[in-house]
């Protein structure tokens, strides 16, 4: 005799979205950064030292010095 198939109870769960990532609110600044505070004539300058540092080391990193200035 066969016996029927019993039918399993199985809960579907309905789908939804996550839930939206938040990011908490920065603080709103209430003093200017320290680069901004900086005159023009030094933030150029800092860049180009951040530059000539960068180039040093990507020829470094590559097996050749480059020479002092």
């Amino acid at each position: 005799m066969k016996h029927p198939e019993r039918l399993h109870a199985h809960h579907n769960p309905t789908l939804r979205p996550p839930p939206p990532l938040t990011t908490p609110p920065s603080p709103p600044l209430t003093t200017p950064t320290v680069w901004a505070r900086l005159s023009s004539d030094r933030q150029r300058q800092i860049r180009d030292l951040f530059g000539r540092l960068l180039a040093r080391v990507l020829a470094a990193s590559c097996g050749e010095e480059v020479g002092h200035e």
